[in-house]
């Protein structure tokens, strides 16, 4: 139950936001021309308002990196994929099998008996901190995210609050 309850709450979700962004990606790649005219619109709007020149920059090599960047984000899904799969492995070994996983550590870390249950028992609430405070942190973050986006009339709100909360999960060091 607890691992269909994991795989509705990440895989659905990362699914869901996955379509969302090819959705919004997919017209670009049907037609590279997308990227020109808006790079020539934002060109002219600088060049009026701001008397700022963008038309030494080689708009071409552009859209020759754009091809590779493409085919290293669909190698890296791939990878994430794989490493979703490999958490989901773990994960069930470590519900099913935690009180092995005690009894190894128990035995083979080199501290005191009272030594290893505090460790044990810090590393408990370290990941229940953890498990439980970043998913709040990361709903909290992207539903504030969309109330500004929808306050300031971004068209894809909801596509921009679900990128929030998935950036606010990464560490920034």
């Amino acid at each position: 139950v607890l691992m269909l309850g994991v795989l509705v709450m990440i895989v659905l979700p990362m699914w869901w936001l996955g379509s969302v962004i090819f959705d919004a990606v997919n017209p670009v790649i049907q037609n590279p021309q997308i990227i020109n005219t808006t790079f020539n619109q934002i060109q002219v709007y600088l060049n009026n308002n701001f008397d700022i020149d963008l038309s030494s920059l080689p708009i071409s090599s552009f859209n020759e990196k754009l091809i590779p960047f493409g085919q290293s984000m669909l190698g890296s899904t791939f990878s994430t994929l794989g490493n979703v799969l490999i958490m989901f492995f773990i994960l069930y070994f470590m519900l099913t099998q935690i009180q092995y996983i005690e009894l190894w550590l128990r035995r083979n870390v080199p501290f005191k008996n009272s030594n290893v249950t505090e460790v044990l028992s810090e590393t408990r609430r370290s990941i229940y901190s953890n498990a439980v405070g970043i998913p709040v942190v990361a709903v909290a973050q992207g539903l504030a995210g969309l109330i500004g986006y929808v306050i300031f009339g971004v068209e894809a709100f909801v596509l921009m609050g679900a990128l929030t909360a998935v950036a606010s999960v990464i560490p920034v060091i």
